[in-house]
């Protein structure tokens, strides 16, 4: 019951934020439906799950220092606040379904208008090697995107948790190399129109080979090792974190 409150009380922090971020999307996503219409063209982008998995990484920020404060000042254990965060990621199933529902709506209203058939590659935007059917496609693309939430969430966490620890130098170190890194190497790949070796390492790493092709297995795997690894993290740093004001 311990538990379960405090998951009640992460996920009533959320809400507004929220019914906020899909009231947006679900605008947005309705204003491409005209566009498509009017155009009598069939554009699908599934970019809402990139935009729920920045949001998400940020609601992970957001995760960290006033929950430690609010959950510590009303008696409960660090233990206790891990393990509601950990609790609370399973939430990234039903967020994930929803964002397909929300994709769903531009991919059909692109189908009535064009009649076209819908692909494989429609219902799956990652495109994973292999052959599956369409029911496979869709409930494919609903658990990766559940995994890659959960994953930026609590790295999300992991990154606020670091923050809240380093001190103001370290700050600085972390916040402005990383970004230049990225910065840099996409800057890289654009001017010699070829992917760097930082970006082949990652596709390699991320999907199992540097070239087009993604292995679904390789792609799980990775993305349940990085949610272990950053609650690893976060649980360590947790445990002897001050409270500040």
């Amino acid at each position: 019951m311990k538990y379960l409150n405090m998951v009640k009380y992460r996920l009533f922090d959320m809400k507004d934020s929220l019914i906020i971020y899909y009231i947006i999307i679900l605008t947005i996503q309705f204003g491409k439906c005209i566009v498509i219409i009017q155009n009598k063209d069939k554009l699908v982008v599934p970019e809402v799950f990139v935009a729920t998995a920045i949001f998400l990484f940020v609601a992970g920020l957001n995760s960290f220092k006033p929950q430690l404060k609010f959950f510590t000042q009303n008696g409960f254990s660090r233990q206790n606040i891990y393990w509601s965060f950990t609790a609370f990621l399973p939430i990234t199933i039903l967020i994930a379904v929803v964002d397909y529902a929300i994709y769903s709506i531009q991919l059909f209203a692109g189908v009535l208008l064009t009649h076209e058939t819908v692909t494989y590659a429609d219902y799956c935007p990652l495109k994973f090697n292999g052959t599956f059917g369409n029911a496979q496609a869709v409930l494919i693309t609903i658990l990766t995107n559940a995994l890659i939430y959960a994953a930026v969430m609590s790295l999300g966490y992991m990154v606020s948790a670091m923050f809240y620890r380093l001190n103001k130098i370290g700050k600085i170190l972390v916040a402005v190399t990383i970004p230049s890194a990225l910065v840099f190497t996409s800057i890289i790949s654009e001017i010699s129109g070829i992917d760097g070796p930082l970006i082949s390492f990652a596709k390699a790493m991320l999907f199992g080979s540097p070239y087009k092709i993604h292995y679904l297995g390789h792609f799980v795997c990775v993305l349940v090792l990085s949610v272990v690894l950053f609650l690893s993290a976060s649980h360590l740093l947790i445990r002897k974190a001050p409270i500040k004001q």
